[in-house]
């Protein structure tokens, strides 16, 4: 079955939403805002979802493509987190059906409804290692220079908005201390959220 894209778009606007509610806290602590507000706005993007997704894959498939190519660790584990972020998205969306508002019973009912508790709790489990690998990859200062590589390498490629992607994403890895509230916090509220819809399933 074919998803509606204005079904996918509704969906992803509401889980924004939700997503900074459940995490309001973090997001009133200066420390967290700008990565919080980055991850949701600019990668989890309601409006141009499919942005970061195809910027991602565009690089992995340019690596992929040299002689004896081999994407960096990171990337590979990027692209898998964005075609499963996809891939989990369609199905919820596919439950839910077109509506023009998306109540939380409603969504809860769907993510049930769908039984991927499995791909939901690697998905959780993938976003920790990438933020993580991502956060300390920022830290060290000869990376500083891979960013600007990657820069380089999406310019070449004709992806202007992966560009400001990289740029955004770095200022706000670098400007984040210690990650480690940030990853217990979504560790613990969304499994929480996953044994509300699915029990014991």
């Amino acid at each position: 079955m074919t998803v509606n894209k204005e079904a996918q778009v509704g969906l992803r606007r509401y889980q924004a939403s939700m997503l900074k509610a459940t995490y309001r806290d973090l997001m009133a602590d200066e420390g967290y805002n700008r990565l919080i507000i980055f991850l949701l706005d600019t990668i989890y993007n309601s409006e141009d979802a499919n942005t970061p997704a195809d910027t991602f894959a565009k690089v992995y498939d340019y690596f992929m493509e040299r002689p004896n190519g081999k994407p960096i660790a990171i990337l590979t584990k990027l692209v898998e987190l964005n075609r499963l972020t996809d891939g989990l998205d369609r199905s919820l969306a596919e439950e839910i059906g077109e509506t023009s508002e998306i109540t939380d019973a409603a969504y809860v009912a769907a993510l049930h409804a769908c039984n991927n508790r499995k791909e939901r709790t690697r998905h959780i489990e993938l976003f920790i290692k990438c933020i993580t690998k991502l956060h300390r990859l920022s830290r060290h200062p000869l990376n500083a220079f891979m960013f600007k590589v990657m820069k380089l390498l999406m310019s070449y490629l004709g992806r202007p908005k992966g560009i400001k992607i990289v740029e955004e994403g770095y200022k706000a890895l670098l400007g984040t201390e210690d990650l480690s509230r940030l990853t217990g916090t979504i560790r613990e509220l969304e499994f929480a959220r996953l044994e509300r819809a699915y029990g014991s399933v």
